[in-house]
């Protein structure tokens, strides 16, 4: 009796001990029994990675922020206008639009058949944007700055650059060159307040000079200089300083 009990208890304590049936052993009881160790799981946890890793929030929000990229600048919301452009003299005076012919360094005055109608498409951040010459004889067209050479402005030299359509550049980068000309599309920016447009351009040397739109009253032509003085000094003009406003109206 106190036999058949005995095997009746090991019996039991055997079904609990492995209800699921085959229990796996460590590594240590094998070796101790004499067997070999068991072989590696492979594609499970690779060693030194948690497999139940969680990052911490922060590392989280990090991960989340940067799973897509901030926004610069340039990519800013779009605001577009399509107007005239109004020259203005240092003192707010109009001296009339610029004129839709090859280049865009003329003013129209006073034939309004001829003015120059663009496209800004403007952004709140102030970033670079690019012009465009909708009636543009040559058809829409990219306007920008052109140079004949290296197109380097600075304070104290008379260099200039003509305003011209020009072939696409990146906003903010440095001219593009072809041939004997370094030009540049996307160097205005608009004061959302005012409509003024500004230039703002970028010698191939990356240095940021003063960029100033000027009026030559004896040639009557519109350039872009760096030193307004050191030019009319150079050409024994009387050049002046002027600003570009859009008008919708």
């Amino acid at each position: 009796m106190h036999v058949l009990f005995a095997f009746l208890l090991l019996f039991v304590a055997q079904a609990y001990a492995a209800p699921g049936g085959f229990v796996r052993e460590t590594n240590g009881q094998r070796i101790a029994r004499g067997l070999p160790p068991l072989p590696a799981k492979l594609g499970k946890v690779l060693p030194g990675r948690d497999q139940f890793y969680k990052p911490t929030p922060a590392f989280g929000k990090r991960s989340a922020a940067s799973a897509s990229p901030s926004p610069s600048p340039s990519a800013a919301p779009g605001l577009s206008y399509i107007g005239r452009i109004q020259v203005r003299s240092e003192d707010g005076s109009p001296l009339g639009y610029l004129r839709s012919a090859g280049g865009i360094n003329e003013i129209n005055d006073p034939t309004p058949d001829d003015d120059l109608y663009v496209r800004v498409q403007a952004n709140r951040a102030g970033a670079p944007h690019d012009l465009i010459g909708l009636n543009h004889p040559s058809g829409p067209s990219f306007l920008g700055a052109r140079a004949s050479g290296a197109g380097h402005l600075a304070r104290r030299s008379p260099t200039t650059l003509n305003l011209a359509p020009v072939r696409q550049t990146l906003p903010g980068g440095r001219p593009a060159s072809m041939a004997d000309d370094t030009y540049s599309s996307a160097i205005w920016s608009m004061n959302l307040k005012t409509k003024e447009l500004n230039a703002k351009w970028i010698n191939p040397d990356g240095s940021t000079p003063p960029t100033l739109i000027a009026y030559d009253k004896d040639s009557k032509t519109l350039f872009l200089t760096g030193d307004l003085d050191a030019y009319n000094e150079h050409h024994d003009a009387n050049a002046c300083a002027v600003s570009f406003h859009v008008t919708t109206g």
